[in-house]
């Protein structure tokens, strides 16, 4: 550094980004073998 410059500090408050549920989801699937397969009722599974 020069004998003209100093050293300075920037403080910011940090903007919370407001993402909805679906947009933190977006991307996350890989790859979905049978998308669009139709189930039986037989593999269905009460909770």
């Amino acid at each position: 550094m020069g004998k003209d410059m100093r050293p300075t500090l920037e403080i910011r408050k940090l903007r919370r980004q407001q993402v909805t549920p679906l947009e933190k989801l977006k991307g996350i699937v890989m790859k979905f073998d049978g998308a669009t397969d139709p189930i039986a009722d037989g593999e269905w599974e009460n909770a």
